[in-house]
């Protein structure tokens, strides 16, 4: 199904190419023409790794996108859900900070605490 993820069987060297092809060249000369090769190789590589990064992509939209969607769709009547089952459901946001916002923000944490101990 995923033929692009599969790997090429690796080549030999192209200095070694170069020199069994020609066998006047000489190392040096061998070795320039073989990073030259080597580059357009690494070219046509990446080229192709795209297309199979773009075709996986397409592969991936049409068999996964509509599960997805659905996903985030049955997410939200969720969070509704949880929300109407509180009369006085307030969502606040700290700013500047992740999961320990205890360490982050204690301060702003702190207050919002606070203010809601504070209600009857």
């Amino acid at each position: 199904m995923f033929d692009f993820f599969k790997r090429k069987p690796a080549a030999k060297p192209a200095s070694r190419a170069v020199v069994t092809s020609d066998p006047k060249a000489d190392s040096l000369r061998a070795e320039v023409a073989a990073k030259q090769w080597r580059a357009a190789e690494l070219e046509a590589d990446l080229m192709e790794s795209r297309e199979s990064l773009a075709a996986f992509q397409r592969e991936f939209e049409a068999r996964l996108g509509p599960y997805l969607q659905r996903a985030a769709q049955l997410q939200e009547q969720i969070k509704a859900a949880r929300k109407a089952a509180f009369r006085n459901f307030r969502e606040l946001t700290i700013e500047n900070c992740g999961h320990m916002m205890h360490h982050d923000q204690p301060q702003q944490l702190a207050a919002v605490i606070e203010q809601f101990l504070a209600q009857p």
